[in-house]
């Protein structure tokens, strides 16, 4: 059997399961979805690892579904892969773990789940969150408490040299408004609604001590495949090999909102000009400092480690 045959990039994204308990609108894997939930046989997942290593990849990903549905095998995975050199171990979770915060017992579940991820040798993990209205993140998610949950887990982590990142799947709930689409308020005031979105939800992931976001677009297919107007991907030829995707209203934007929608925050684009307000002259020393950040960034091996990962899937009925 060979896996990853060739490896050009420098991670690579493992999916370890489909089960999932979540009822997440932008995943075809939600408990919403009636689909095969399968898990990963360890000698398939085992021979992965180890090729990735043999291929130099500094960072190595373990996704699901919910990894931590599967915690012996997501454990005994992250062990294995420093085992074998891949320096920077990640993984994430929808925070299922973190409900039932009243139990007397929490606290000591949660130091224990640190142990045991930081025996493994985790280097990063990411926590779901979804909105900057914890009713909204909750409803979402399916998962009554598990903001405040999170909340009172973060200083538990902290203690153990654990510091998950907020994992923001880019949403229209993602402020305390809706976002309406760009085609129904105009350029200007779309990008000027994502810009304060995105103030929201970040004061909100501050508030419940996260010191770090990961940001992201729901997975489908690229835009350039044709489809300007509609959700990107919608008439995209191809074949799905990450079943993460989805349709719903809340999660989808056109190839015109996308750029509006995410870059205004910390950068400049030419395509929301109108929306940032900014001057040509500001326009330039904003982007000429992105570019030194981004020639800095790629300096580092952590900034390596975020480059397009290799995604594999490789799963069995269970």
């Amino acid at each position: 059997m060979s896996v990853l045959p060739k490896l050009t990039q420098r991670q690579v994204v493992v999916q370890i399961t489909e089960h999932c308990n979540g009822s997440c609108p932008q995943c075809g894997m939600s408990i919403a979805h009636k689909t095969l939930r399968r898990v990963a046989e360890l000698p398939v997942m085992t021979a992965v690892v180890h090729r990735a290593a043999e291929l130099q990849a500094q960072a190595i990903s373990f996704t699901g579904g919910e990894p931590f549905l599967h915690r012996p095998l997501l454990l005994y995975l992250l062990h294995e892969a420093r085992t074998v050199g891949i320096r920077y171990t990640r993984t994430g979770t929808n925070g299922f773990l973190f409900t039932r915060r009243d139990d007397p017992a929490f606290e000591a579940r949660m130091h224990g789940l640190a142990e045991g991820l930081t025996s493994a040798g985790l280097r990063n993990l990411w926590i779901s969150l979804d909105s900057a209205d914890p009713d909204v993140h909750e409803r979402q998610r399916g998962l009554p408490g598990v903001v405040a949950g999170i909340e009172a887990d973060l200083p538990v982590f902290a203690e153990h040299g654990l510091y998950p990142a907020a994992n923001l799947a880019v949403n229209r709930h993602m402020g305390r408004r809706w976002l309406a689409p760009l085609a129904e308020v105009g350029e200007a005031t779309f990008g000027a609604a994502a810009a304060q979105a995105a103030r929201e939800f970040f004061a909100r992931a501050i508030e419940l001590g996260f010191t770090m976001a990961n940001l992201c677009y729901p997975m489908d297919f690229p835009a350039r495949h044709g489809n300007v107007d509609g959700p990107p991907g919608h008439d995209a030829p191809g074949r799905v090999v990450y079943a993460a995707t989805s349709g719903d209203a809340s999660v989808s934007f056109t190839v015109t909102e996308r750029p509006c929608s995410i870059e205004p925050w910390p950068l400049w684009s030419p395509r929301c000009a109108r929306a940032s307000g900014s001057s040509p002259r500001s326009r330039r020393s904003r982007h000429s400092h992105v570019r030194t950040s981004r020639r800095r960034r790629r300096a580092t091996a952590a900034a390596a480690a975020t480059r397009s990962p290799a995604v594999v899937g490789a799963t069995t009925s269970s």
